[in-house]
């Protein structure tokens, strides 16, 4: 019912939003414990990045081509990412 659809959408957005705050608090701690063990983290470039993502989306169309539903989850995943302009 749709009562019952927009609770579990409200439900899993609230979810979504939790996991990438406690995400992003938990990258920020691991970050300064490894910079004070004088590990150095690098930020890669944008051209690095852009020639990761070409690589991992080969992957992904090959994982998404073993199933019907894989396929569905990638095709979710890409969308979202263009959405978030991290593709191209």
């Amino acid at each position: 019912p749709d009562d019952l659809k927009k609770l579990l959408e409200a439900s899993v957005r609230e979810f979504a939003d939790k996991l990438v705050a406690q995400t992003t608090a938990d990258d920020e701690r691991v970050a300064k414990e490894a910079k004070s063990l004088g590990i150095e983290l690098i930020n890669w470039s944008v051209e690095e990045r852009r020639k990761f993502r070409t690589l991992a989306r080969g992957v992904w169309k090959e994982y998404a081509s073993r199933s019907e539903m894989a396929k569905k989850i990638n095709d979710s995943q890409v969308a979202y990412l263009a959405k978030l302009g991290l593709l191209e």
